[in-house]
């Protein structure tokens, strides 16, 4: 196995096919794994020394290890923004790579964030310790199937609610393509940034680098087939959006926003209730809410899995 150390943005941008070509070989990666979502993390975050790995077997690309150094530390490239960080390893490459990280990483010191109870690299020794948690909600074959498992009183409620909304005005749901992402972008900002001023906090979509960042890599997700953009309308008003990553076998709530003026109506449960139906009509079989415990995930009948951070100290 040939390994090398990336240190160019010319080099990572040409990389990027492989690496597409690589990330649908393994299965158990996520869309936060892909070029088109930590390219153009670098391209707006980057700092620090790139110090991306690549693994050749047979002269086909076998792994990506997305680091960086920075502070004497190696860490992921998409700290921060970035809810599951990984190595990307074919399967068949495995052993091997974990062997070649544990001499390594005591060489450079590391501290990795955010990494998945099932990732290839928690066979690795080192300091291992839980830093969050993920509720993942599990998706029965059927949909009906699943509104069964809601509390009748949820289920009331969010029946009510779209046949209220209804009395307004024609609810329906719109998805984005290429050519319409970036106006549901700036939809999902107002509605996002709307509903966080009520508490007087800036939300998350509110610096202009973070903007500058999903501007640039909602384009090549959608093309992709790695994002989902929702919007529920009222008429022709947008009341709530989701901005959801995807793959072939779970679907990834990132961020949404809706209307505060018409909370009552819970227009962001009727949207997520809707994705989940797609994802269930699709054959997805996980939605995951992400980092984090708030209350609202758990009414969905999600169930927590671990977050870990490793670090492993400086050798040198």
């Amino acid at each position: 196995m040939f390994i090398e150390e990336i240190t160019s943005v010319e080099s990572l941008a040409d990389l990027a096919p492989e690496w597409s070509g690589l990330h649908q070989r393994c299965p158990d990666v996520t869309p936060f794994q892909t070029p088109e979502w930590l390219l153009p993390f670098w391209q707006c975050f980057g700092r620090g020394e790139l110090r991306l790995l690549t693994a050749y077997s047979n002269n086909i690309l076998a792994a990506v290890i997305p680091f960086v150094r920075e502070h004497g530390m190696l860490s992921f490239i998409g700290t921060g923004l970035t809810d599951y960080q990984d190595a990307v390893i074919a399967p068949q490459s495995v052993p091997e790579i974990r062997e070649f990280l544990q001499r390594y990483l005591p060489e450079h010191g590391c501290e990795l964030d955010c990494i998945r109870w099932n990732s290839p690299l928690r066979s690795l020794e080192g300091s291992w310790v839980q830093c969050n948690t993920s509720p993942i909600l599990s998706l029965p074959s059927t949909f009906a199937e699943y509104e069964q498992s809601l509390s009748p009183h949820f289920r009331k409620s969010l029946d009510y609610a779209w046949n209220k909304l209804n009395t307004f005005n024609e609810v329906r749901v719109v998805s984005a393509h290429a050519e319409t992402a970036q106006p549901f972008l700036d939809r999902l900002v107002r509605l996002h940034c709307e509903r966080w001023s009520l508490k007087q906090m800036p939300g998350v979509l509110s610096t202009p680098e973070v903007l500058d960042f999903h501007r640039k890599a909602i384009t090549g997700l959608v093309e992709a087939g790695r994002l989902l953009l929702l919007e529920l309308r009222l008429g022709d008003d947008a009341i709530a959006s989701l901005y959801i990553l995807r793959d072939r076998c779970a679907a990834y709530y990132y961020i949404g926003g809706f209307s505060p003026e018409l909370d009552r109506f819970s227009p962001g449960s009727l949207l997520i209730l809707h994705a989940i139906r797609e994802c269930i009509e699709s054959n997805i079989r996980e939605f995951h809410f992400l980092r984090g415990s708030e209350a609202y995930k758990y009414r969905w009948k999600a169930e927590d899995r671990p977050l870990y951070r490793l670090t492993i100290e400086s050798s040198m």
